[in-house]
């Protein structure tokens, strides 16, 4: 919770201080107190335990109000698995809780998320708690306190009044959002804060969260789950330590300095958009080449962009990617833009850089090796389109060829993209026959023709073949009668053994030596 880290981190801080009155007015402020009293019926035993706490957190079940959990948590219990101490009895002790000292800000937490055992996971509880604008807690403290103790109990009307109110939205414990509803005690105005937002309540309770008068529904996601009382009659005014004051100021003023260079910095990045836009606007509408322009500039895209991005601190054209092995502008589109004569000539005046590209610059090597190698791809596609048609539809011929190296040639663009180990290797046998084991589909000599032509390293002999390799399948064959035989021997070696040794037991020993272990 960020309440308990906010609580830590002053606490710590506190603890570095050298003012030991500083740290005790802050406990006093929002630390309070338990006292945990036992007292035995059987021996009269009593025993007192004291432990601070900065929220009294409160299980919330069913619908009920604000008072009806104090009196559950305040209720006396008799536990029947607990010992005295002094007389051992079981059962006989009675333990009561009450407020020793309680704080000028009290913080009620409503407990809504626990923990389901059905689902194995957290759970929001939506059930209704009504509180009112007024809470007195004398009935928990005062008069039913030791004596050593009631002097430490603070403020004689224990009376509070509500101050703020934490609603959570949302169904789940990981997720949704939190809503503060404060109260300026001076003008008893309430104010919604969420996020950045802070808006007047012009009546409060609003009806987002219930409270004692209100028309509320319990399967509402906006529920209350703080709520900040402060003690009837306090007064914040009191005076703050000089060296506490100081160290406000020289934060003020350093968060004042930083809102200041803030400012300063968003209003130049403003004027410098604003120009930026201006700019941007009257180029932006002559920057593309039109339609029958003779001259034109080309100019990287990626420089374009930091433009277009208004930048802060643009670079100057850099267009050295463009260019291809012979420093001049190669043919990869992507990379540039074409754009008008006056809005190269205004990028250079302003920006500078280059080197400057122009409708003549195109490398005439590299447009032809480029033309060369896109008419290249175009037939080959085309060749290989109708090679897969026959392949499909055709009749099936003599040669075997791998599926594999079919299905490479199907999404192959170029000639070289074929890995020519493919094409009989996994097809082909030791003995240059047809695998037992191969995938293969039969082709035509005409599409074994171009498979020749495509593929280096091809071998000189074709595979003729329809069934499985002969030497390949008497191979197969001898190992499977070998395997056989081997698993009948150890079979009738197994039997043979159970037979001596049941003979051993039941014959005597010299019959069975005069039989003989081999005729047994």
């Amino acid at each position: 919770e960020f309440y308990n880290k906010l609580m830590n981190v002053i606490e710590d801080q506190l603890d570095k201080t050298a003012v030991a009155a500083l740290k005790s007015s802050f406990n006093a402020l929002v630390t309070g107190s338990y006292l945990y009293t036992s007292k035995c019926k059987s021996c009269g035993a009593k025993s007192a335990k004291e432990e601070p706490f900065l929220e009294l957190e409160l299980s919330i079940k069913d619908s009920a109000s604000l008072e009806d959990r104090l009196n559950g948590f305040f209720n006396k219990d008799q536990p029947k698995d607990y010992k005295c101490e002094k007389c051992k009895s079981d059962g006989t002790v009675v333990r009561s809780l009450k407020f020793s000292r309680l704080p000028v800000l009290l913080n009620v937490l409503l407990s809504r998320f626990q923990y389901d055992l059905q689902t194995q996971r957290e759970k929001k509880v939506t059930a209704t708690v009504e509180f009112a604008p007024e809470l007195c807690l004398r009935k928990y403290s005062r008069s039913h306190l030791p004596p050593e103790h009631r002097q430490q109990a603070s403020s004689p009307s224990r009376v509070y009044c509500l101050a703020s109110v934490v609603v959570h939205v949302g169904q789940t414990l990981h997720s949704g959002h939190y809503i503060a509803y404060l109260c300026n005690q001076a003008t008893k105005s309430w104010w919604k804060c969420n996020d950045t937002m802070v808006t007047p309540c012009p009546e409060f309770p609003p009806e987002c969260f219930n409270y004692r008068g209100s028309d509320i529904t319990t399967d509402t996601t906006e529920t209350p789950y703080m709520l900040f009382y402060t003690l009837k009659g306090f007064s914040a005014d009191f005076e703050i330590p000089r060296h506490f004051a100081s160290s406000v100021i020289a934060e003020n003023d350093e968060l004042a300095a930083r809102v200041a260079a803030y400012e300063e910095q968003l209003r130049a990045a403003r004027e410098s958009l604003a120009l930026h836009k201006n700019t941007f606007q009257a180029v932006f509408e002559s920057l593309p080449a039109k339609y029958g322009d003779t001259e034109w500039y080309w100019i990287a895209t990626a420089w374009l962009r930091k433009w277009v991005s208004a930048e802060a601190q643009t670079p100057s054209i850099d267009n050295t990617p463009l260019l291809c092995c012979h420093n001049k502008l190669c043919l990869n589109t992507p990379l540039m833009k074409r754009i008008s004569v006056n809005a190269w000539k205004f990028f250079v005046t302003q920006y500078g850089g280059g080197p400057e590209l122009d409708s003549h610059s195109f490398c005439e090597s590299c447009a032809r090796d480029w033309l060369t190698q896109k008419r290249a791809s175009l037939e080959f596609k085309e060749k290989r389109d109708e090679v897969m048609q026959q392949i499909r539809y055709g009749n099936c011929g003599e040669y075997a060829v791998s599926e594999k190296f079919i299905e490479e040639l199907k999404h192959a663009k170029y000639s070289s993209k074929l890995n020519n180990g493919t094409l009989l290797d996994p097809v082909m046998c030791s003995h240059g026959g047809l695998a037992l084991t191969a995938k293969f589909r039969n082709v035509s000599t005409e599409v074994w023709e171009y498979f020749c032509q495509q593929c280096e390293g091809v071998p000189p002999r074709p595979l003729h073949a329809r069934l499985p390799c002969a030497e390949c399948r008497r191979l197969q064959c001898e190992v499977a009668n070998q395997e056989q035989q081997e698993k009948y021997s150890k079979q009738t070696e197994k039997y043979n053994n159970i037979f001596v040794s049941a003979v051993s037991n039941l014959v005597p020993e010299t019959w069975y030596l005069f039989v003989g272990q081999k005729f047994l």
